[in-house]
């Protein structure tokens, strides 16, 4: 079984590559979509991210963006998630190449966690191999990649709450909440468009399968 997830994981990784493949020829000279997109906007933001770390300054509060008047950048889209990976691999290639590590993890875990929570629920590994292709493939993680919205490339959330939230109904588990939270902590830390979009798919699912556990 294990290695049947490998061979599974080692599948969406490919697809991953293939879907970030002309950014991947091009990293040193071309960034995705047209002059008018606003690539340099979370280049901007991680960069900001690691000068207010660095400096002991307030992530979420700055006077770089309109000098000297102070912003509050609690409602901007930083997406801190991606910051981690993105400072990872910075300072050893560049910022176009950091954000592409960006996009290849995006495609990776929309695609598998989307297929593992369809096969939790019973699907045929068969037929949840074209649902995660379905969602890696889908038009909006194309557009955000033309873009560079890193920030709209995070509907894996969705199904990884799902996943945990049943674990958490069924109790195998304490932990599993512990992870919940941590789950939710860090969708917001990618956009505050996710908690309002998991609210319409887990509260009729929260009520589905805590139905389910309490017949059982």
């Amino acid at each position: 079984m294990q290695r049947g997830w490998l061979r599974i994981s080692a599948f969406y990784a490919g697809l991953a590559l293939l879907a970030v493949y002309m950014p991947l020829l091009h990293m040193g000279t071309h960034v995705p979509g047209a002059p008018t997109t606003d690539f340099y906007h979370f280049h901007w933001n991680f960069w900001w991210i690691r000068h207010a770390l660095s400096n002991g300054l307030p992530v979420y509060e700055t006077a770089h963006v309109l000098a000297p008047f102070t912003s509050n950048l609690a409602l901007h889209t930083l997406t801190p998630f991606w910051f981690p990976l993105w400072a990872m691999l910075e300072p050893l290639t560049d910022t176009v190449t950091a954000m592409t590590g960006v996009f290849i993890a995006a495609f990776f875990l929309n695609g598998v966690l989307f297929h593992l929570w369809l096969h939790d629920e019973g699907v045929p590994h068969g037929l949840a191999l074209v649902g995660g292709v379905m969602l890696m493939f889908s038009p909006m993680m194309f557009n955000a990649l033309y873009w560079t919205n890193i920030n709209l490339m995070n509907w894996f959330w969705l199904p990884l709450l799902l996943l945990t939230w049943k674990r958490v109904v069924w109790g195998r588990s304490p932990g599993w909440a512990v992870v919940f939270a941590l789950a939710l902590w860090a969708m917001v830390l990618s956009d505050l468009q996710y908690p309002l979009l998991l609210m319409l798919v887990l509260v009729p699912y929260g009520l589905w399968t805590l139905w389910h556990a309490i017949d059982q």
